[in-house]
């Protein structure tokens, strides 16, 4: 009996990675001379961005570093990383480079593909990040209960790289995703989902809801005051730097909608695994979408429910997320620019996610009884 236990300890530890609790997102641009211990400390979810696709081809992928990085030396410094508690994931795609994946030559292509990166790497990578834009999501008719083929064959692919992961390494490999939000709640706007394939992801975010493990939509570049996405109330809101895009958006995906058009349900998506994407200054960082640090703070308080709604908030929660995971942002090396000052946008999430509870008493326990593993096996060991 002692033994069977030390085994699913074991097991346990080894089968499921865990992102950290609270959550600083960021993408790291591997065209940048920023190496990865420049980083500022209060990151702990870095995005390698991005591995991108070969010229010539839409589904056969490569990841290049920057011209003064060796392999040897990048893998150094993530695992450096990771010996910090932090997690490093391979980002896929990005806004200028398309993945299309209509064929079944063209997941076996981007499979493979795929899969050699990571091991090339030796496998470093704790995971990998869909962030599908654009032209990737032109995907033909569709419905939450009926995907497209090319939905269905983005759901296989990941499926296939995560399985095939677990077979190398032992460990679940992380998943991650950073939709635009036009491809979320655009799902409730006639008009987006007529013109720009609107809700496109959700069939596959549904598909795959018990394998993500963060959810972090772009909260920008939806149009500005000539754009808008419609929330779960039936009003627009507009990403213009104003809390309430924020919270209406946040507070939609968690509770769900039903699409227009005929499209379906999307059932809702736990707040536990929600980060907020925002630009990391207004300069050069995103074409809309910036919000002061300030009103940042204000919005993560009044959604996880440490404060009443702000004088100046119009939208008003249905109830609060105190679970709600943290914040994401493109990108750290728009961050370190003195735009705004230098990492403002990491110093303001760290200071907010210091002051708000977020761990739920369920992984509390889990977290303590791994962390009693080697006193366990130490208890065991004369058997």
């Amino acid at each position: 009996m002692q033994r069977i236990l030390v085994f699913l300890i074991l097991w346990s530890v080894s089968a499921f990675a865990m992102l950290p609790q609270k959550v600083v997102v960021g993408y790291w641009q591997n065209w940048s001379p920023m190496t990865l211990p420049q980083i500022h400390n209060a990151y702990n979810v870095i995005q390698i961005a991005f591995a991108t696709t070969k010229s010539g081809s839409d589904c056969d992928m490569e990841f290049n570093l920057p011209y003064s990085y060796s392999v040897a030396q990048f893998k150094t410094d993530v695992m450096g990383l990771q010996a910090q508690g932090k997690s490093v994931i391979l980002s896929i795609g990005g806004a200028s480079d398309p993945v299309i994946l209509d064929n079944s030559a063209s997941v076996t292509t981007f499979v493979n593909s795929m899969n050699a990166i990571f091991i090339a790497y030796g496998d470093v990578f704790d995971g990998i990040d869909i962030d599908l834009e654009s032209t990737s999501l032109q995907v033909g008719a569709w419905t939450m209960s009926s995907p497209s083929v090319v939905q269905t064959n983005i759901i296989a692919s990941i499926k296939t790289l995560m399985k095939d992961y677990r077979a190398r390494t032992g460990k679940k490999m992380l998943l991650t995703m950073a939709p635009e939000n036009v491809y979320l709640q655009g799902g409730l706007s006639t008009w987006q989902v007529g013109n720009v394939n609107g809700g496109a992801y959700l069939p596959i975010v549904d598909a795959l809801r018990d394998s993500i493990d963060l959810l972090h939509p772009q909260y920008y570049n939806a149009g500005g005051s000539k754009g808008g996405i419609v929330a779960w109330d039936g009003k627009v809101y507009f990403d213009t730097g104003s809390p309430d895009f924020l919270t209406s958006m946040t507070e939609t995906l968690i509770k769900g909608f039903t699409l227009v058009e005929g499209k379906g349900v999307f059932s809702g998506f736990p707040a536990s695994k929600i980060a907020i994407g925002l630009p990391a200054n207004d300069c050069t960082a995103a074409g809309t979408g910036y919000v002061t640090p300030a009103d940042v703070a204000l919005v993560m308080q009044y959604l996880r429910g440490e404060i009443p709604k702000p004088a100046a908030f119009s939208f008003t929660l249905q109830k609060s997320y105190p679970d709600l995971r943290g914040l994401m942002t493109w990108s750290i090396n728009e961050d370190a620019d003195a735009c705004n000052g230098a990492w403002s946008f990491a110093e303001n999430a760290e200071s907010v996610n210091q002051t708000t509870r977020l761990i739920p008493y369920k992984q509390n326990k889990l977290i303590r009884a791994i962390k009693n593993k080697y006193d366990l096996l130490g208890r065991l060991k004369s058997y």
